[in-house]
């Protein structure tokens, strides 16, 4: 298994305690050289065996051909400058069979409520809510699947998270049961595809 982009380890170990009684040979990969020392000395704090802690660049990975059953990408492909290149790449050393699940921001809509976020935070003289500046490039959903697609992935399912990204915000000064039953007939209303700012995408390499 295959933490792509694991920066300090938080989902690798997750999955590890989630999992103890699987037997398995995870590997973190990251660009930044400290994020990999850093799941290194929890390595040997925890003395965690068969984990290969790796720095690497999603794009040119130091793996061998077809050498992982399954790949976790969590919020990395927009921060890949050529995310065409790196499905290829994650096609290249995924076994056959194997399977990939990759969440990112969806970037319409992601970008659109950046920036009434961004207006509202001009007007207000403060931020309204947690910080989301941290992307380089959301993709478009479609655009993501595309290049899945061209690099061989057979696409198996597609969710869309976080369709009223502000409900909390806009309705936390309203009765609880009364706020929630809003934010749900919102989501049922709103179109997933042009207002969910998070994607999450299955898919796997044919055998």
């Amino acid at each position: 298994v295959l933490d792509l982009g694991c920066g300090v380890g938080y989902i690798t170990y997750s999955f590890l305690e989630q999992n103890s009684s699987v037997m398995l040979r995870p590997i973190c990969l990251d660009v930044l050289p400290e994020n990999i020392k850093l799941v290194r000395k929890r390595q040997v704090e925890q003395q965690v065996k068969g984990l290969f802690p790796i720095v690497g660049n999603a794009e040119h990975m130091p793996l061998c051909d077809n050498l992982v059953n399954a790949i976790l990408c969590s919020e990395v492909m927009e921060h890949v400058p050529n995310p065409d290149e790196c499905c290829h790449e994650i096609f290249r050393i995924m076994a056959p069979g194997g399977q990939i699940v990759i969440s990112t921001p969806n970037q319409k809509p992601y970008e659109r409520y950046n920036n009434v976020r961004l207006f509202l935070r001009k007007m207000l003289g403060r931020d309204p809510g947690p910080s989301e500046d941290f992307y380089d490039s959301p993709l478009d959903h479609r655009t993501l699947i595309r290049y899945l697609k061209q690099a061989g992935f057979r696409i198996k399912n597609v969710e869309f998270g976080i369709k009223v990204p502000f409900s909390k915000r806009f309705f936390m000064y309203l009765p609880e049961k009364l706020a929630k039953r809003s934010v749900d007939l919102l989501e049922k209303i709103l179109p997933a595809e042009l207002t969910a700012v998070s994607i999450l995408i299955k898919c796997e390499k044919p055998v």
